[in-house]
């Protein structure tokens, strides 16, 4: 049931009459120009739509927090480096 929310959205979009007009195109142009087909279309068009864009958004989010991860791992290398520099240093 974790689609629902994806049709919840659909059929809100669609009573509110925001439908995309690319995607309605293409829905009638693969239904053979048979509306009642083509609403079936554009709503599994529509939701590999939004599908797809919560999966961009959450790997967005996962390469973000990645780098922060690496950025801190960094630090840590370059702050280690210093030390055994700085030892290095004092025993030579």
């Amino acid at each position: 049931m974790a689609d629902q929310k994806y049709y919840d959205k659909i059929a809100e979009e669609i009573r509110g009459r925001k439908i995309i007009a690319g995607l309605w195109a293409r829905a009638l142009a693969e239904s053979g120009g048979q509306e009642d087909r083509a609403r079936a279309i554009y709503i599994s068009l529509r939701l590999g739509q939004l599908k797809a864009e919560s999966k961009h958004i959450s790997q967005k989010g996962n390469y973000s927090s990645q780098a922060k991860s690496l950025s801190r791992l960094s630090q840590i290398h370059s702050l280690n480096d210093s030390r055994i520099g700085r030892k290095l240093y004092e025993v030579v």
